[in-house]
């Protein structure tokens, strides 16, 4: 059984641990580098974190939160990779891709 691993968190918008100007009220994009856990290699997972005024609806590659925090963004990641396993490292992939946008979701090869 494969299941994901957490290579590391980076948010090209925020350098951790600092804050939005309004953590209540704000977007921020969130990348995440996973891998098969004991394998290498890792593959980028993008969502934005929202503070909810003026929030539009959770969807697909967007976490609404009630305020912005990095331990709480740790906290969504770890048991969103939690609840993940699969047979491949492409159904792992394939299931994470349902809440984040992955890197490869496109991908054909030609």
């Amino acid at each position: 059984m494969v299941i994901a691993e957490l290579r590391r968190i980076h948010s090209p918008d925020l350098s951790e641990p600092d804050l939005p100007p309004n953590p209540r009220a704000c977007v921020v994009l969130i990348q995440v580098m996973l891998g098969p856990k004991g394998g290498h290699g890792e593959e980028s997972f993008d969502f934005e974190i929202v503070a909810p005024v003026g929030a539009a609806n959770a969807r697909r590659g967007r976490v609404v939160v009630e305020c912005f925090d990095w331990s709480e963004v740790r906290a969504l990641v770890s048991g969103r990779i939690a609840s993940v396993q699969g047979q491949s490292w492409g159904e792992v992939a394939s299931q994470l891709n349902e809440h984040w946008c992955w890197e490869f979701a496109d991908y054909r090869e030609s």
